[in-house]
């Protein structure tokens, strides 16, 4: 079982069965979800994976529907994205394709620097492991301004749509 600090909170991740908690003890007491006509689990079985990291819980709103009502105002620092990041590549190296969600509790552009620097390193890595590796997010559009949309654009290189993802980079 692989422990991490996340937004101030303690997550486990069974690297056997790729299930996750905050509670060790749901993950000694067998799997969390049980799909009758899913194939046994093993890190081979999927061909595209995303890994989902929640950068901020940090927001510019106020929602009254959000399912976040108690942010902390905490942001992932980029040694901690980078470690479970490194642990999820090991365990699922077997996979095509790779996405890394930092959307989550917050708005994920309150943690902008940790973004592009994340994009950096997914460069680096698709580099390493001859995958493609994008980063993705959903924002609340609010801080969406001229300036950042082409900070946006600079770290996202190319866009890759039905060609292969080593085809489009020629």
């Amino acid at each position: 079982m692989e422990q991490f600090k996340v937004l101030g909170q303690t997550m486990y991740i069974n690297p056997e069965n790729g299930d996750f908690a905050i509670n060790p003890e749901e993950l000694r007491n067998g799997p969390l979800r049980q799909i009758s006509s899913a194939p046994p689990y093993s890190p081979n079985l999927y061909k595209c994976i995303t890994f989902c990291l929640e950068i901020s819980d940090a927001c510019n709103l106020r929602c009254s529907y959000c399912f976040n009502p108690n942010k902390a105002g905490t942001r992932m620092s980029y040694e901690t994205a980078v470690k479970a990041l490194d642990s999820l590549f090991a365990h699922f190296h077997q996979a095509e394709k790779y996405f890394i969600d930092l959307s989550g509790a917050g708005e994920p552009l309150l943690n902008l620097p940790l973004i592009e620097r994340l994009a950096q390193y997914a460069k680096r890595k698709s580099d390493e492991i001859d995958r493609e590796v994008t980063v993705c997010l959903v924002c609340n559009g609010t801080l969406l301004f001229p300036s950042v949309a082409k900070r946006l654009q600079k770290i996202g290189g190319p866009i890759r749509r039905e060609l292969g993802w080593r085809q489009a980079q020629a």
